[in-house]
């Protein structure tokens, strides 16, 4: 390792002391909670506006000012986008200058040649890593929340990039991560390995699930955390499409949800900074029996800009409606034919598995 990139890492490694992004959250402001109703959980959907922090209290500030405005309306539960962890980049000396050229890629031939996006995750990694983690696992303790804290890159010991989710419970504790499965071909682009391997985990709200956006183009995926009992799929969402077609957006969380009869909270990242603008709107979603219109929807953002999006889950009507859901798995056919067409893919089609 260079001295020059010894001494930047040790300068990001100061940057990132807990101490500094404390200092910046300052005591909670919970306000009024609503009153609780029994098998009921308010959930938030926080839709945030992407830009580049320049230091551990920046970020802290504008992370704890949509905590705080979630918890103030009721929140027990509150789910952030994807990449909130990637705004991170911006503790690298001079990046905020450097992100006002252009292009990604233009930014990163700016700060080095031959540079891709995990090159600047394994070079700030470990220091945006410490300010996210002790900022989402301080402001979940101080509110007693449970937080899914969006997204970011991590490099993991092999040296391995992933688009990492992270759940905190309300004592502020690490209560899982999910590594995002399925990459655009801008990830696959920079660097990013996929995950393979999904979980639920047990929360004091219920079975939880936290798959990473282009996760839910897939119905697959819903049928495996199903299958593992999850109730609330978290599902944090960065879209990098500036057509803003809403058409592409059925093919995301509220089909899943009617396949799956389970919850579903997607937080939206909005705005943008270089080459990346991100469309969506973030919403709460059930299945259609289990909402007031009738069409799956519990509420969702009315802009694109930053917004909280507050609604309320039964769970006790939930778990009864599952025990007489409208589609049925058919585990019988599972067994027959899934591991078959999985082992084939595996092997480069489908046709594999008859060889």
């Amino acid at each position: 390792m260079s001295l020059d990139l010894w001494l930047m890492r040790l300068r990001l490694w100061l940057a990132s002391r807990p101490g500094k992004a404390h200092r910046a959250l300052g005591r909670p402001k919970k306000g009024a909670i609503a009153t609780p109703r029994v098998g009921v959980v308010r959930v938030a959907a926080v839709q945030m506006r992407f830009r580049f922090m320049p230091s551990a209290a920046a970020f802290a500030r504008a992370v704890s000012q949509l905590v705080q405005q979630a918890a103030a309306g009721g929140a027990e539960l509150v789910v952030f986008p994807e990449d909130v962890g990637m705004m991170l980049f911006g503790i690298l000396p001079r990046f905020e200058r450097i992100a006002a050229t252009g292009s990604m890629e233009e930014a990163l031939n700016r700060i080095g040649p031959d540079l891709s996006v995990s090159s600047i995750v394994e070079l700030v990694g470990s220091s945006a890593l410490r300010i996210y983690l002790s900022v989402f696992s301080r402001l979940a303790r101080d509110y007693g929340l449970l937080i899914q804290a969006g997204s970011m890159p991590v490099m993991s010991r092999e040296g391995r990039v992933y688009n990492t989710a992270y759940l905190f419970g309300p004592r502020g504790q690490l209560m899982g991560t999910q590594a995002k499965c399925h990459l655009l071909p801008m990830e696959a682009g920079w660097g990013f390995a996929a995950g393979d391997e999904l979980t639920v985990l047990e929360t004091p709200i219920g079975r939880l699930a936290q798959p990473v956006c282009m996760d839910a183009t897939y119905f697959e995926t819903f049928r495996i955390l199903s299958a593992q009992g999850a109730e609330v799929v978290c599902l944090p969402v960065a879209d990098p499409d500036p057509s803003g077609n809403p058409f592409k957006s059925l093919r995301g969380l509220w089909p899943r949800v009617q396949e799956s009869s389970v919850y579903g909270i997607q937080s939206c990242m909005v705005g943008g900074a270089l080459d990346l603008v991100f469309t969506g709107r973030s919403g709460i979603y059930a299945p259609m029996e289990l909402t007031p219109e009738g069409d799956g929807v519990l509420a969702q953002a009315l802009s694109d800009d930053e917004e909280i999006v507050l609604a309320d889950l039964d769970m006790d009507a939930l778990r009864a409606f599952r025990q007489e859901p409208l589609i049925r798995a058919n585990p019988a056919f599972i067994r027959a034919y899934f591991p078959a067409i999985y082992r084939g893919f595996w092997r480069g089609g489908a046709g594999g598995a008859a060889g």
